[in-house]
């Protein structure tokens, strides 16, 4: 339940950090009674593969909106 919950909220927000997607999870999961932590749902999100992706930042070398040229 709370794996297609998550499932559906990666679905839609492919890039939303797991403690973001925790809090708008949470009234769900009290409404069902279940009780989970932010820890164990990240958790549970990398054992399923569902955390968000991250990508490595580069430093940029070049200053392309300078003017080019005489």
């Amino acid at each position: 339940m709370i794996l297609t919950l998550l499932r559906q909220l990666r679905y839609h927000h492919p890039r939303m950090g797991l403690r973001k997607a925790y809090h708008q999870l949470l009234p769900r999961l009290r409404a069902w009674g279940l009780s989970v932590g932010r820890d164990r749902l990240l958790d549970l999100a990398r054992e399923h593969d569902l955390l968000a992706s991250s990508f490595r930042r580069r430093p940029r070398t070049t200053q392309s909106a300078h003017q080019a040229g005489p």
